[in-house]
């Protein structure tokens, strides 16, 4: 009896495969060819690393001008993120527990999670659902509090900008102005959107911040720049009126701080910060002298490299048989974010002859083959310009 009941388990368990077998074939079928090999991936890689797939595939659909496809890959990234990162006691007690499994499922590090909202609300903000786009925005904000265990002040500088525009098309000067007073304590001088603006620029330049595990073992979780990127700069020209961009985010500075202060490395989900604070205004750029840029601050100390001459000989021994039992550094990112963000608004009668470039430090203008720019109008209310130099 009990073989019996085995076998017909066994069968079902092998129906139930094959169905979803068929569910995905269809799915991945039914997507344009470029998005297919990600959807296998997606669908090979399953629940582990779904959210990171979901991230790669929107961000691929979004730079080719895909936006509903784009929407529903960042939808569906977001709703990975909630399941453990909302604002409620369920969510917090699910995060009590998630550090201790961390190398099972890809949720992000809050950089990460903050950009999947960022993205998901332009896709919104490009169709003209401003309503939508702005409670994305302030989502996505809320996102850059949650830092592994603790909560940190938000910091991202970017969501509160977009959040302001979102609320100026909205017409809700209730919710605009406090977005800017605080965009403005972040980015003191910087260019701010006005209500009449009805052209909204966004560039975005350079290569997405690294995780890497260092330390003995490899289960520290430390960051650094992107590499190989001379893209640090950015200028539009619109009715041949060229105008050169403020960087408004880092993104490797937001992976590499928490409420401003500098992160050294990350164990088990608790972070060790540096001996030395900073700030964004640690993080300006050596770019010629005519932009600020609000680039990467240096590399983490060097300190951890090494384990210190005072350690003993039974200490050591006792570090390398705890690793043993450690779980390694979870050193997954998106690779597909940029370095830098620039962003800024504009007033125009019209909008004609766009042309956007990436600039390196000294303002030269860059030879970017694989540069992606597209035009989102929205009928009688305002247009977005968007531009990827990769």
């Amino acid at each position: 009896m009990i073989k019996f009941l085995l076998i017909i388990l066994l069968s079902l368990s092998t129906l139930s495969q094959s169905f979803a077998q068929v569910g995905e074939k269809k799915i991945i079928e039914s997507k344009a060819k470029y998005l297919q090999p990600s959807y296998k991936k997606l669908f090979k890689q399953g629940r582990r690393n779904s959210v990171l797939n979901y991230m790669e595939i929107g961000s691929l659909a979004f730079k080719s001008g895909d936006l509903n496809e784009a929407k529903i890959a960042f939808d569906n990234a977001v709703r990975g993120i909630e399941l453990i990162y909302k604002d409620n006691p369920a969510s917090e007690k699910a995060r009590s527990l998630w550090y201790e499994e961390a190398i099972k499922d890809f949720k992000g590090e809050p950089y990460e999670r903050v950009m999947a909202y960022y993205y998901l609300g332009l896709t919104y903000l490009a169709e003209g659902d401003v309503e939508n786009a702005r409670a994305v925005f302030v989502s996505g904000l809320l996102q850059d509090a949650f830092a592994e265990e603790k909560q940190h002040r938000a910091d991202f500088a970017l969501m509160m900008y977009l959040s302001a525009w979102s609320a100026m098309k909205m017409n809700a000067e209730h919710l605009w102005s406090p977005s800017l007073v605080n965009f403005s304590e972040l980015r003191n001088g910087y260019p701010l959107p006005k209500p009449e603006d009805n052209v909204l620029v966004i560039v975005e330049t350079g290569k997405s911040p690294r995780k890497l595990a260092d330390g003995i073992g490899k289960y520290e979780l430390v960051y650094r720049q992107g590499k190989k990127f001379k893209d640090k700069q950015a200028q539009v020209t619109i009715n041949n009126t060229e105008t050169r961009l403020l960087p408004v985010e880092d993104i490797y500075w937001q992976a590499s701080t928490r409420g401003g202060r500098a992160v050294d490395r990350i164990i088990k989900g608790k972070v060790e910060f540096s001996d030395t604070t900073s700030n964004v205004g640690d993080a300006l750029a050596r770019t010629g002298n005519t932009i600020i840029e609000w680039s990467a601050l240096n590399e983490s100390s060097n300190s951890l490299q090494s384990v210190g001459t005072a350690m003993s000989v039974v200490g050591l021994a006792s570090k390398m048989f705890s690793l043993n039992v450690e779980t390694k550094a979870d050193i997954r990112y998106w690779k597909s974010l940029p370095n830098t963000i620039h962003v800024q608004s504009f007033k125009l009668n019209n909008v004609n002859n766009i042309t956007v470039n990436a600039l390196d430090k000294f303002g030269n203008i860059l030879n970017m083959p694989n540069m992606q720019t597209y035009i989102y109008k929205v009928p009688n209310n305002y247009t977005i310009i968007w531009a990827k130099s990769y």
